[in-house]
């Protein structure tokens, strides 16, 4: 029984030759099933989770207005809107971007850091300084422009602060109405069997006025209520992958053999 947990948009229609010897998919986001549901393979949700990032720090939201971008190394976490609309503001507060995108291909070598209010992390960090960023910025910005689960978007869920994201799955089944700030995309485009969302950048900017226009209470109850719904995935996400398992071993009992 073999049994593949697959990213549409890292899943290449070369790759689909590799399908013979599956016989079941699992996905991460009811995102997935749309995606992939057409292959002619039996398929499940199962769910995902991510590091809990927010565990190590008080839950009490700062009340100021950084900002804090986690872009790692790749080009679609929509990193070049967001410097593009900060430099419209110089009078917003600091937004920190964190990645290498060096090699993130002509799309990041055309992104301008040059903003006085634009903080550019270029080298690798350590855990405990990216966790100590995560806990003082009050605002996270992970408007993706694709994902396969969204890593970046649900440990940012983790931290309880106001979370500012894109609407278009999978990130926005991570944050369900009155969790966060969602950014309407302009278009999108494939990205092998996913899809790749165009930002709209006169929106991400209102979006982001728009947070920064929330009062402290608002603040500390959009954060609570996010951090509340990624423990409660990450639980649905614990049952969900024993059940899901209970009932591979029990078919793999009978039928020679199980691969994950």
């Amino acid at each position: 029984m073999n049994v593949l947990m697959p990213h549409p948009e890292w899943f290449m229609p070369h790759n689909l030759v590799h399908l013979n010897a599956v016989n079941l998919l699992w996905g991460k986001a009811r995102d997935t099933l749309d995606q992939l549901g057409h292959l002619g393979k039996p398929i499940r949700l199962v769910g995902f989770t991510s590091l809990d990032r927010g565990a190590e720090f008080s839950h009490e939201l700062p009340s100021n207005n950084l900002c804090l971008h986690i872009a790692g190394h790749s080009h679609v976490k929509g990193t070049f809107a967001l410097a593009a609309v900060w430099k419209r503001h110089p009078e917003w507060p600091t937004l920190t971007i964190v990645g290498d995108l060096a090699n993130g291909g002509e799309e990041c070598s055309r992104i301008d850091f040059s903003s006085n209010n634009i903080r550019h992390i270029r080298n690798r960090i350590q855990e405990n300084e990216l966790t100590q960023l995560r806990r003082v910025h009050a605002f996270h910005l992970q408007p993706s422009e694709s994902e396969g689960f969204g890593h970046v978007v649900n440990e940012a869920s983790s931290c309880g602060r106001v979370l500012i994201t894109t609407d278009a799955p999978p990130m926005n089944e991570l944050i369900p109405p009155g969790c966060g700030l969602l950014v309407q995309p302009l278009d999108s485009s494939p990205l092998n069997f996913g899809r790749r969302y165009q930002l709209a950048p006169d929106h991400l900017e209102q979006t982001i006025a728009k947070a920064f226009a929330l009062s402290l209470e608002e603040r500390r109850a959009l954060g609570c209520r996010l951090r509340a719904e990624y423990l409660a995935r990450h639980k649905l996400f614990m049952q969900n992958l024993d059940l899901a398992l209970r009932e591979l071993f029990t078919v793999a009992s009978t039928d020679g053999g199980l691969r994950v």
